[in-house]
């Protein structure tokens, strides 16, 4: 059985990749043949679930980072040498080329807090107990165990003194009760701790229905309240059966315009119309935050090849920013605080952050050196004191696999960084989505899982408490964070707020979050 597994599987992927896959090759000789392919470039993806059958499976997610290099990065490398497009300011960082290995011996946990990284980062493999995490009382439309992975998931969650409002996404036919023409529409959940979550009664004129599908990308406290960003989908630009594990972030059809949403508490909502989410060609928004500028928010745009910048004073009407900082960059992420903005994202496949003081005016630092074998993708970034910490994933290429999760760490207000050695081994594949930082200290959120058995998924949280330097891995249990099949879970977003922690993400076809506070 596991040996028709493979060769299903790899058989698929050798079919994608190279060529047909001649029939005398077994499963060993195709997965040899796959590793020694060309990489095929890597964006960043959330966790849908997956479809019916594995060699479908696998033929589709290669299919899809496809479109997505042509959709996505791939403007920013195939359209560069156009003279109209001015780069961005970018500041060359001082780091090692060479991507470190695992780290295989356990050093003493640091007692003393510190706010400035050292020299020389390590890892610890298990925490010491330092934070107590629980799984969440959140929901479900669904009444039973849908392997086919059509049912709901939480993108991004925003804590507040009022309480805790997640966002996200819900098949369309979970909601109505008709098995034909699927699509995503928009979903919130509301609660007072984290702990017991309502869902918001759905609208088919607010979040969409059987003409409109829309997807909830991020959410931010600002605005009249909460203001939430995503974009439309094209209903006859995809069969969502087909392309379940990216359909939401669009892969596979034709984007339409960005969409917002804005509520005074969060369990009411309205959807904006404002002429500056519309345009040439389609755009998404991924990213938003509120600070002294006003509303700002971050996404993919088709004529600027690369990202864009939103602007808005009151969350109803916004203007997308002239000239564009971020043309032919992929920005995926925007935070701000008392020091500034910062986003995050890549250029070129090389994990990327970006500063500003005004929202308007960015310099961007690659965190690896141009030109060398270290890819990858910032998907978070913050400050901590003195130091800039940034989360994502580092790989020697951005193909199948082989890629772990990364930590990068600046003490010299982003001059030059330092990557921690990565957390795991490349046989299970590790992503940070989530990245938070308040005066308890760090917490990084993702997703572990394994290219060649889609069933096995776990969410993983590791936490520091010097400023990014050590970081301690919180001790793995099935029933909190996932583990195979029904349970297989995955983190896509972590907040905090008060103390508190709140991760979101999906539990195969449900959704599903996380409430962690410190120990001590």
């Amino acid at each position: 059985m596991a040996v028709d597994m493979h060769s299903e599987v790899f058989r698929a992927v050798y079919d994608s990749l190279v060529e047909p896959a001649p029939a005398t090759l077994d499963w060993a000789e195709l997965e040899a043949r796959v590793a020694e392919a060309p990489a095929l470039p890597r964006r960043r993806t959330r966790w849908q679930l997956p479809v019916d059958g594995r060699a479908r499976r696998w033929a589709w997610i290669v299919a899809t980072a496809a479109i997505a290099l042509a959709l996505v990065g791939g403007f920013a490398i195939l359209l560069r040498g156009g003279e109209d497009i001015e780069p961005p300011v970018i500041t060359r960082p001082v780091v090692s080329t060479t991507l470190p290995s695992p780290t295989t011996s356990l050093p003493p946990a640091t007692t003393t807090p510190s706010t400035t990284a050292t020299t020389t980062p390590t890892t610890l493999a298990e925490s010491a107990g330092l934070m107590d995490w629980e799984l969440a009382s959140v929901p479900s439309l669904l009444n039973e165990y849908r392997p086919e992975g059509l049912g709901e998931i939480m993108n991004t969650v925003v804590g507040s003194a009022d309480g805790w409002v997640a966002a996200g996404t819900t098949a369309y036919n979970v909601i109505s009760g008709e098995t034909s023409d699927p699509g995503w529409v928009a979903a919130f959940w509301t609660s007072p701790d984290g702990r017991e979550w309502e869902r918001v009664p759905h609208d088919d004129d607010v979040f969409g229905g059987a003409d409109n599908y829309y997807v909830v990308s991020d959410i931010t406290a600002g605005g009249p309240g909460y203001v939430a960003v995503g974009h439309a989908l094209d209903r006859e630009g995809y069969d969502l059966t087909s392309f379940a594990e990216y359909v939401v972030w669009g892969m596979g059809s034709d984007y339409q315009d960005a969409a917002v949403w804005v509520s005074e508490d969060g369990s009411t909502w309205s959807r904006v119309s404002s002429e500056g989410l519309g345009g040439p060609g389609w755009q998404i928004m991924t990213g938003v935050t509120s600070g002294d500028s006003g509303l700002l928010a971050v996404g993919l745009v088709q004529d600027e090849e690369g990202s864009a910048l939103w602007t808005s004073v009151d969350g109803s009407d916004w203007q997308r920013v002239d000239p564009n900082p971020f043309r032919g960059t992929n920005v995926w992420s925007i935070s701000t605080n008392d020091q500034g903005y910062l986003a995050s994202g890549n250029i070129d496949f090389q994990p990327t952050i970006w500063q500003s003081q005004d929202g308007i005016d960015w310099t961007a630092t690659q965190l690896t050196e141009p030109g060398t074998d270290i890819r990858g993708e910032a998907q978070g970034v913050v400050r901590f004191g003195d130091t800039i910490i940034a989360a994502g994933f580092a790989a020697g290429d951005v193909g199948m696999g082989d890629h772990v999760a990364g930590i990068w760490t600046s003490s010299d207000a982003g001059e030059t960084w330092d990557q921690v050695p990565p957390f795991t081994s490349t046989v299970r594949q590790t992503d940070l989505f989530g990245l938070v930082a308040d005066n308890n200290g760090l917490v990084a959120g993702g997703q572990q899982y394994d290219w060649n058995d889609p069933d096995w998924a776990r969410t993983a949280i590791w936490v520091s408490r010097d400023g990014g330097a050590i970081w301690e891995k919180v001790p793995h249990q099935d029933e909190v964070f996932g583990g195979y099949g029904e349970t297989a879970m995955k983190l896509f977003s972590l907040a905090a707020y008060d103390g508190t922690y709140v991760g979101v993400g999906a539990m195969r076809g449900d959704p599903a979050a996380w409430v962690g506070v410190w120990s001590g």
